[in-house]
């Protein structure tokens, strides 16, 4: 029997339950992703309930599973009495549709807009309606959203922001030019000289960007807005796009903008752009910025070269003499990199002093400017480092120098603890000819990883069943075989791939997976409202957090700050105009918690929004970003549990390798 049918079977008047008694039941079932007919029945009584509160959970929990089977389920929510339950509905019947064709779900959208009279719930048809996925070219369901929302421009009214999204989700997904001439190039521009709101005025700039319909007056206005975002973007879309009259005087001006983030892109603009026609005056200038985010950038396109103008290379060795201390190494080190790239022999002399160093992040950087100098004999003491971050830069930079002759180092790192390092020693192995080495090292590297029953550990594990794979023997890889009862279903599967390949007929798995911890009850979770980042240096991020938008990833949070997960845990990528990340004890993208946690999508992605790291669906591991712009790419993709309150200027001076002290609950 089809599963929805069997939940209508389930289904039952009721008397209506407490309203936490029903969220325990829908944060429950959307956990387990509604694995059984059970699990559906409490979100769809979820979705009918007649607290409006529960029914947008229950109807943004049905949009979460990302099935195509439940559109019609979520299809009478459309018509509820509150505005916020239609304006989940909407959200939610795009999700649904997340993985296959959305003509289905645009036939709904827009017969309800057709009747809709709220404007602000128009707004939400109108987004959801650009997020769809209408096949490629001009299909009729693609022609008829585009006219849809290509008229819902032409009226003012609260439902802009979301007709706006709509365009820019539909833009960037079709690849289709907004026309720089057109009537939608030019109602885009109109809002983006006078929409009311900053948000608006952003959208309009992204999606006259993502219509290829920037013009010179297009950024002109984007560059004198008040809103340092949309000035951002503007500088963006004049750097990335075709060349426009005058676009050097404004990365001129903007770089004595007072926002950071304009100039951030202010410095990559005349890094791009006039740093080989007109020198590198500027960029020394910007390397006594008041921002440590600015001289960086700075540093880094000074090293790049200055045309005709000399590189200060006087300067660049002046900086590398910094003291290099735990919370200042990253001035030196990027004066490093670039005198590397300007004078090799000055670099060579002061790299000694870098790659010896005590702080860890100095000897990792140390080895990628070994590589660009082509200093073997660094690497080599390097890949030896005590410290596998450092280890992994070194044997990427034997690789990239000695290609297969560094083999024998891969094959040597996959005896090591970090999932980080064996993953990429594994990847590095593919098509070696130590064909026989490799296969016993990584069936070693497996069964010791696999039996710490980390899941996190997944991709590593992967790699290393790639290699086994390719190079096993027919007695190591039976000698998998107790893995097709792994407590992880994917590594699972992929033995019995493997097993399959080898005996020539199906083999079947039989995953065990690991017990996951329970949720709190609803009335615990309503108390997790506030989370201070104590940081090294004294700043305190404070972090309004979300326990109902993100039930199983706050609760996860603050259950890790509290055993003092986050103690000494560095933020270890930091990306100007993009995020900060950290909570990784391994300070890299893949050592985290041990345990993959359910992804809750849905919360918008704005600057100072606090997300969960994953790496694919449904594999979070506990680690953290903190958006340092508005990110609209990664909505609907990453989970949200909270947003920065007080002044967010903090965190755009956030340096590489920034220590969390500890985690604060007020």
């Amino acid at each position: 029997m089809h599963l929805l049918a069997a939940v209508l079977l389930i289904i039952q008047p009721a008397p209506q339950a407490p309203a936490d008694s029903v969220l325990a039941g829908i944060f429950a079932a959307e956990r387990a992703r509604a694995g059984n007919a059970a699990d559906v029945a409490v979100l769809m009584r979820g979705s009918r309930h007649q607290d409006s509160t529960v029914q947008r959970i229950a109807v943004r929990a049905l949009g979460r599973l990302e099935r195509a089977e439940f559109l019609r389920a979520l299809e009478p929510a459309l018509a509820a009495p509150a505005a916020s339950v239609r304006i989940e509905a909407a959200n939610a019947i795009a999700q649904a549709a997340y993985r296959g064709d959305g003509t289905a779900a645009m036939a709904m959208l827009v017969a309800r807009y057709r009747v809709e009279q709220s404007l602000p719930v128009q707004g939400a048809l109108l987004a959801a309606v650009g997020r769809l996925r209408l096949g490629a070219g001009d299909t009729p369901a693609s022609i008829e959203a585009r006219t849809l929302l290509t008229a819902a421009l032409e009226r003012e009214g609260d439902h802009l922001e979301g007709a706006l999204r709509g365009i820019w989700e539909l833009l960037r997904k079709q690849g289709r030019a907004a026309a720089a001439g057109g009537p939608l190039a030019t109602s885009l521009r109109r809002w983006l000289e006078v929409a009311l709101t900053p948000e608006s005025r952003r959208l309009a700039m992204v999606s006259l960007t993502a219509g290829n319909a920037v013009d010179s007056a297009t950024v002109a206005i984007g560059a004198r807005d008040p809103d340092p975002q949309v000035r951002r973007l503007a500088l963006l879309a004049a750097r990335t796009g075709p060349a426009l009259p005058g676009r050097n005087l404004l990365f001129l001006a903007a770089l004595h903008d007072p926002e950071i983030m304009v100039r951030v892109e202010a410095v990559r603009g005349w890094s791009s752009h006039g740093r080989i026609t007109e020198g590198c005056e500027p960029l020394i200038a910007a390397i006594r910025d008041p921002s440590i985010t600015i001289q960086l950038l700075a540093i880094e396109a000074v090293g790049a070269g200055c045309g005709a103008m000399a590189v200060p290379r006087d300067l660049l060795e002046a900086i590398t003499r910094e003291p290099l201390t735990e919370l200042a190494w990253q001035r030196p080190v990027a004066a490093l990199a670039a005198l590397a790239r300007s004078d090799a022999t000055r670099a060579a002399i002061r790299l000694g002093s870098f790659a010896g160093h005590t702080i860890w992040w100095v000897r990792m950087h140390a080895a990628d400017v070994a590589q660009q100098l082509r200093d073997r004999p660094t690497l080599l003491r390097l890949v030896e480092d005590s410290v596998d971050n450092v280890r992994d830069a070194a044997l990427r930079g034997l690789v990239a120098l000695d290609g297969r002759q560094a083999d024998r180092m891969a094959v040597a790192q996959l005896g090591r603890d970090d999932q980080q390092l064996v993953l990429n020693a594994a990847r590095t192995l593919r098509g070696s000819a130590l064909g026989p080495d490799v296969a016993s090292a990584s069936l070693l590297a497996f069964d010791r990883i696999s039996r710490a029953r980390i899941e996190t550990s997944r991709d590593t594990r992967v790699a290393l069943l790639d290699r086994i794979g390719e190079f096993g023997t027919s007695i190591q890889v039976e000698a998998l075989r107790p893995a097709l009862r792994d407590f992880d279903p994917l590594i699972a599967a992929r033995v019995a791939e493997l097993l399959a390949k080898l005996g020539g007929s199906e083999v079947q798995s039989a995953a065990t997976p690991r017990a996951r911890a329970g949720l709190p009850a609803v009335s615990e979770l309503r108390r997790m409202t506030r989370a201070v980042l104590v940081m090294a240096d004294g700043a305190r991020l404070v972090i309004a957090l979300r326990p109902l938008d993100a039930p199983g990833s706050v609760a996860r949070f603050v259950a890790m700050a509290e055993s003092g997960w986050f103690n000494g845990i560095t933020l270890h990528r930091v990306v100007p105009n993009f995020v900060l990340q950290g909570g990784s004890p391994g300070a890299n993208e893949y050592v985290g918690g041990a345990d993959f946690s359910p992804d809750e999508v849905g919360g918008r992605h704005r600057r100072g929004t606090v997300g969960i790291s994953t790496r694919g669906r449904d594999t979070g591991d506990g680690q953290i970003f903190i958006n340092l712009v508005d990110n609209l790419n990664l909505d609907h993709e990453y989970t949200v549990i909270g947003e920065l309150v007080g002044d967010l200027r903090v965190i755009d001076g956030i340096r590489e390798g920034a220590t969390i002290l500890r985690v604060e609950f007020p």
